[in-house]
């Protein structure tokens, strides 16, 4: 089976890429879940934690690429 990269539809995986950080970034935020979640997985926030910028570009990044892969698989 050949996919060509242009049989994909890239505003439907850029919009799901978006949708899913949007929630993601929400769920993870102290006000919502996030002290829940960080003491569910054992997580302990250093003293000096600051989130930096590079972690949301890698969590974008990831989020595209899986959402691009999928969009192939569904063809």
């Amino acid at each position: 089976m050949t996919i060509s990269i242009t049989d994909i539809n890239w505003l439907a995986v850029a919009v799901a890429t978006v949708v899913y950080c949007a929630f993601s970034g929400i769920w993870h935020r102290q006000f919502a879940f996030g002290k829940k979640w960080e003491q569910a997985m054992g997580f302990v926030r250093p003293e000096k934690w600051k989130e930096t910028t590079i972690l949301f570009c890698c969590s974008i990044l990831a989020t595209h690429v899986i959402a691009g892969a999928g969009a192939t698989k569904a063809l």
